[in-house]
């Protein structure tokens, strides 16, 4: 086992240096946890809310009629991109 000895003051500065980046990290994970992540939805919810199948939302995606965004492998639309591609296409939501 090694020792290593620091002085006192780089160690409280060491660890106020670390709280502030912990402070940071916490109120990011904050900001981010308030915002509604439930408005969020993936391809199969948007196929059965609109009635179509996945490749006509494949479709949509391609000609750029609805914005998305992509994790991986997974695609997910927000909620508001959808109700506001229904009211540009004179769509009813039911």
């Amino acid at each position: 086992m090694e020792i290593i000895g620091i002085e006192k003051t780089t160690y409280e500065n060491s660890l106020m240096e670390i709280e502030r980046f912990l402070d940071r990290i916490n109120n990011f994970a904050n900001d981010y946890s308030s915002r509604k992540l439930n408005e969020w939805i993936d391809n199969q919810e948007v196929c059965l809310w609109l009635k179509i199948s996945p490749r006509t939302l494949q479709h949509l995606r391609n000609t750029r009629q609805i914005p998305f965004a992509q994790m991986g492998r997974k695609i997910y639309y927000k909620k508001q991109d959808i109700l506001t591609y229904l009211e540009k296409n004179n769509q009813n939501y039911e």
